[in-house]
């Protein structure tokens, strides 16, 4: 091999380091509301979070599933088994909807899912009285989908298990 051509081969390789240096630097973005899937070459470790409340992670073998919370920006650090980093991301939980229509009236905020028609949603930093509404609403709907609510909002007795 020339000198030239080691020289090309030894740019070529530092340039490509210097892109995937760039590229780690870069942060991890999330939407709120919304999961993306990274696949390991192999199971973590661990996974530490920085703020659980605006990104979440579920590990599923190697698959890990980012969960975007609440908008902000935290970290996520990955282990191997052995304890050592293979990952550190700075992570953004931006808007989870490109849907999603706040309206600004008298310095309060309310935020609605415009998608066939428009539905108020959950945003952090709506004006309370309309998010805590909604969280009623949604608390209930959740209730009855699991059978622990009535329709009329009171808790139901559990239903036993089915005898064997």
């Amino acid at each position: 091999m020339t000198t030239k051509a080691i020289i090309s081969a030894l740019a070529l390789f530092i340039a490509a380091g210097a892109v995937t240096e760039a590229a780690a630097t870069e942060p991890l973005v999330l939407f709120a509301s919304r999961t993306k899937l990274m696949k390991l070459a192999e199971p973590p470790g661990t996974i530490v979070v920085g703020n659980p409340s605006i990104a979440d992670v579920t590990v599923n073998g190697s698959q890990v599933f980012l969960h975007g919370r609440n908008y902000g920006a935290t970290n996520i650090m990955i282990f191997d088994a052995k304890g050592d980093v293979t990952h550190d991301f700075e992570v953004v939980v931006q808007e989870g909807a490109q849907n999603n229509v706040t309206i600004y009236k008298a310095g309060a905020s309310l935020t609605y899912a415009c998608i066939d028609d428009c539905q108020p949603t959950l945003r952090p930093g709506d004006m309370p009285t309309f998010t805590n509404d909604i969280a009623k609403q949604f608390k209930l709907i959740t209730g009855l989908a699991s059978g622990q609510q009535s329709s009329d909002g009171t808790e139901s007795a559990p239903t036993p298990p089915p005898a064997q």
